[in-house]
């Protein structure tokens, strides 16, 4: 399979070597080249999956596993994995995409694989077990869904979703037709999944002001799976407010102001149940009505006021619908018991297992970097300290209470907030550029709940949907104006719609309901606090991207991805190219500002921080996940943050950062932090290997020599400092004056912060010494983390910081 040895690389330094050099290893003649026989051949072990055994007997094993370049997909259409089963038996797998390598030729870089199993006998539900991934080369079959389930999408109006307004109008959504939009995200032999998008429409006939129903309602996105031998469907679920406007021949997608409605129910036939992820406050009671149970997921409220979405809002829940002889087993689903993780280790012929660990296959997150082994933490108790968290803040979702972090507010109606009110929160929480490592090594179902309730409650806070009328997000490149004589992008947007033009049509929304309810004291108790909470800020994102993430690379969980490509497209449409107006005017934080500000004053810095850095990390996430085609279109601002880093860097020091900033040594003087030096930083290592590895030589280079440059100024004078054993948190770069030289190998007065940071800036030395096997990156590292021995002193940090810290433990523990 894969070898040890690591390769030099750039200018003779040193990076893990990629997928395409492994295939020389002992699996040559197996998954790695075309078989002659037609029939299946089960091959060797290529990886494990872990998991605490289900409290069910038999059930569908799923996974992300990390594979070599060219195995999936195929050119013959088979797919090439088995699953031994607990009795030997080999069952073929269903593998399905979760990432693809920068080099579209090598496919997938990340898969799920999928296969229905028996729990081995004599084992305890909780019990640790295993599952061998075997090379099985098959063609793909598609699973019979089971006639209850069949007939569950077979029938129209089966389940749907509800809401009255303020005149008490009610609306529906078909949750298993999708009328505007639907997509297949799953299917083969052990799940079919299909993403249905449905805008809920008036069922009466009186419509418009003053007192009639709105043209159209709540968006929805449902995603629908089907498994195999099971009488449930997993039912994943977004509501919105955010349609776009994008079609002008349609009203369906016409942007809403604040929805007011009374409850949101959903209607399952009778003899179904509805299994919850977590029960909330804001939940009632099932009823029934004829042919039908109903679950209140947003109950009315009891003192007659109205619930409140605000523009843009959105919340996601997560229910299994289950035949009500099964229920138990719904339960184990939902719970994520069915969930496998990916383990390091060899098989019996030597190889290591493709794995995350394994440095041919470590292909975790868009830095594609090896993860750190947490063996001297001890995955018992890594679970443990998992299961922990997520009771601590579940508890809050269900009792509608807070705990002072980082569920600081109680239940706001249907909306229950993570973190304060202030998107921009300072402090380094949450700021990881690595999450669900503790996850992924210890195999741990609840650790992944953890970052599914973390971004369940992270997106009641952040209204900043935007879709088309197809369900898709909205793209940057549906909003261009192609001017007579020039393009532009006719808004000011910065994460949401700013003043000035509204391309979008927020203006023109109706607000007969939204007046009569202002004018009646019929909005809800809790509007005011829940609009005090602000969106996630494009500067602090990874807050709310790292669950994205994290359920994206160990789950491949379809709604999280979608997630991910919306906050993508907010990205561009704050950071792009283009003029903001048919004037050519720009914004000031926008990309274009940056080109002329660069073109002007080349190789002295520019304001590229840590909002631009995160946006790169987000847009690397969404790049690994997307189609060819959104890759191919996309390509061009990558190559524009290139191009910009390479001219914008300072020549004499190599920081790249210069921002005017009162929080930055006193506004005195232009600045750079070394948090966002080092959030940058990860984030151009990011789009080495997820754009430009092994597809654009000449641009990984150029990347590789930018990349240098920024890592050797963090661990030289003046931004090192050997007394207090670390960067200096803000160091002055250059004058006030574009007509002065910026500040080369000298420290003008009040021209540091008063302390350093041995935060955020871990990973970077790892990077450092990767990319050139100079021994000042691992020196330096030591003196920040004191003691003898790096390795150890990493290790005797246990779970503190680790997010950020795990590129340098990995790299230390595969030794330097």
């Amino acid at each position: 399979m894969f070898s040890q040895h690591r390769s030099l690389g750039g200018a003779g330094g040193r990076r893990f070597v990629s997928a395409a050099l492994f295939l020389l290893g002992v699996f040559s003649a197996g998954l790695l080249a075309p078989t002659a026989s037609a029939s299946p051949q089960t091959g060797v072990v290529v990886g494990k999956f872990e998991l605490g055994a289900p409290a069910v007997s038999t059930f569908v094993l799923h996974g992300t596993l990390p594979i070599p370049g060219g195995v999936f997909p195929r050119a013959d259409g088979k797919h090439p994995f088995g699953v031994i089963d607990s009795d030997g038996a080999t069952i073929p797998a269903q593998c399905e995409l979760v990432s693809q390598y920068a080099d579209e030729t090598q496919g997938a870089d990340v898969v799920e694989i999928l296969a229905r199993v028996k729990r081995p006998t004599g084992v305890q539900p909780g019990a640790r077990i295993t599952y061998s991934i075997v090379e099985f080369l098959h063609t793909p079959t598609t699973m019979a869904p089971t006639p209850a389930t069949a007939a569950l999408f077979a029938t129209p109006g089966a389940v749907t979703l509800r809401a009255r307004d303020v005149f008490n109008h009610r609306y529906r959504a078909d949750l298993l037709r999708g009328q505007d939009g639907t997509q297949v995200t799953r299917s083969g032999s052990a799940a079919i999944q299909k993403r249905f998008y449905e805008t809920m429409r008036p069922t009466g006939s009186v419509l418009g002001a003053p007192t009639g129903a709105l043209p159209h309602f709540l968006n929805v996105h449902a995603y629908a799976t089907q498994w195999l031998g099971e009488d449930m469907v997993s039912l994943d679920l977004r509501v919105h407010n955010g349609p776009s406007g994008k079609d002008k021949l349609s009203s369906i997608d016409d942007p809403q102001d604040k929805l007011y409605f009374r409850e949101l129910e959903l209607l399952v036939p009778q003899g179904w149940s509805v299994i919850c992820d977590w029960r909330d406050p804001a939940m009632g009671p099932t009823h029934a009505e004829p042919g039908f149970k109903v679950l209140p997921i947003i109950e009315a409220l009891s003192d007659g006021t109205l619930h409140m979405i605000p523009r843009q809002g959105q919340f996601e829940r997560r229910l299994v619908l289950v035949k009500d002889a099964v229920v138990a087993r719904a339960k184990s689903l939902v719970r994520e018991e069915w969930l496998g993780f990916c383990r390091r280790g060899t098989n019996p012929q030597g190889a290591q297992l493709y794995s995350w660990w394994n440095p041919g296959t470590a292909r975790y997150f868009p830095q594609r970097h090896r993860l750190p082994a947490l063996d001297h933490l001890n995955a018992g108790s890594t679970r443990s300290k998992l299961s922990f968290d997520l009771n601590k803040n579940a508890d809050c979702l269900i009792n509608g209470g807070s705990n002072g972090g980082p569920v600081y507010s109680p239940a706001l109606g249907w909306a229950h907030p993570w973190g304060v009110k202030y998107g921009g929160m300072t402090s380094g929480t949450e700021i990881y550029l690595y999450d669900g490592i503790s996850t992924a090594d210890s195999a741990s179902a609840d650790g992944y709940r953890l970052s599914q309730l973390s971004l369940r409650m992270y997106l009641d806070r952040h209204p900043v949907a935007l879709y088309n009328k197809d369900g898709n997000p909205t793209q940057y490149t549906d909003w261009i104006v192609h001017g007579s004589q020039f393009d532009y992008l006719y808004m000011q947007f910065y994460l949401q719609l700013l003043s000035g033009y509204d391309p979008f049509g927020f203006d023109k929304a109706p607000l007969y309901q939204v007046n009569y309810v202002a004018n009646n004291s019929l909005k809800p108790a809790y509007e005011t606090a829940l609009l005090s909470h602000k969106p996630i800020d494009l500067q602090h994102q990874v807050r709310i991207t790292r669950s994205m993430k994290v359920l994206t690379w160990l789950g491949n969980d379809a709604m999280a991805k979608d997630d991910l490509r919306m906050q993508a497209e907010l990205v561009r449409l704050s950071y792009h190219d283009l003029p903001n107006s048919p004037s050519g005017a720009s914004m000031g934080s926008g990309m274009l500002s940056d080109m002329h500000s660069v073109e002007a004053n080349p190789g002295i810095g520019f304001p590229f921080g840590r909002g631009e850095g995160w946006s790169v990390d987000t847009m690397c996430a969404a790049y690994s996940i997307n189609s060819r085609a959104w890759r191919g279109a996309a390509r061009g601002w990558f190559d524009r943050i290139v191009a910009l880093v390479r001219d914008g860097q300072a020549d004499c020091s190599g920081t790249i950062q210069r921002t005017l900033s009162n929080k930055m040594v006193g506004g005195l003087y232009y600045a750079r932090q070394s948090i966002e030096q080092a959030i940058v930083e990860n984030a151009l290592w990011s789009m080495v290997e997820s754009v430009y590895r092994d597809a654009e030589v000449n641009t990984v280079n150029e990347l590789h020599t930018v990349l240098r440059r920024s890592v050797y100024s963090m661990v030289n004078y003046p931004a090192w400092s050997d007394a207090k054993k670390g960067p200096w948190g803000q160091l002055a770069v250059a004058p006030l004056s574009l007509q002065l030289p910026p500040f080369c190998g000298f420290i003008p007065p009040s021209g540091t912060s008063s302390g350093v940071d041995k935060f955020q800036v871990w990973s970077s030395f790892a990077y450092g010494y990767q990319l050139t096997g100079d021994p000042i990156f691992l020196d330096k590292a030591l003196m920040m983390a004191g003691g003898n021995n790096l390795l150890t002193s990493l290790k005797n940090g246990n779970y503190s910081n680790l997010e950020n810290r795990a590129a340098l433990l990995s790299l230390m523990q595969t030794g330097p």
